[in-house]
């Protein structure tokens, strides 16, 4: 239940996707900072740019992995477009702590000066409680 290139069972997050993996071909663009963004059909994806990494940082404080970010940060975007979430979940598992942890965005698709269609997913914080749970 992943979109992953090779990564397993790292996140799940969408149900309707199906279990396997899925062939996806990724096209690159570099933003002011540096910053891959992921095209992914005519959508642009990236996180926003964050000087102190606080997400990279909370990422492997609950991640029980020594896998690189930039080597997964294509499949946390592709995850977080195609499930229509603003959260992407890492199963107990996963975690050092053996606990499911929630990892939230506020999702901009309003970005100035675009002239396509945009998803920048700017880090709110994690969670262990999972944010279904509190939909209206």
């Amino acid at each position: 239940m992943l979109l992953s290139l090779g990564l397993g069972s790292l996140i799940s997050n969408n149900p309707n996707i199906g279990s396997g993996y899925i062939s996806i071909t990724l096209n690159f663009k570099e933003d002011a900072y540096n910053q891959d963004i992921l095209i992914e059909g005519k959508t642009q994806l990236w996180f926003k740019f964050d000087p102190l990494n606080r997400f990279i940082k909370d990422f492997y404080k609950v991640w029980d992995s020594e896998v690189f970010f930039l080597a997964i940060e294509d499949s946390l975007l592709i995850n977080l477009y195609y499930s229509n979430k603003n959260y992407f979940k890492i199963p107990a598992a996963k975690t050092r702590m053996k606990k499911d942890v929630y990892f939230l965005f506020d999702v901009v698709t309003d970005v100035p000066d675009a002239r396509s269609d945009h998803r920048r997913y700017d880090y709110i914080k994690y969670t262990f409680v999972d944010p279904e749970r509190y939909k209206d």
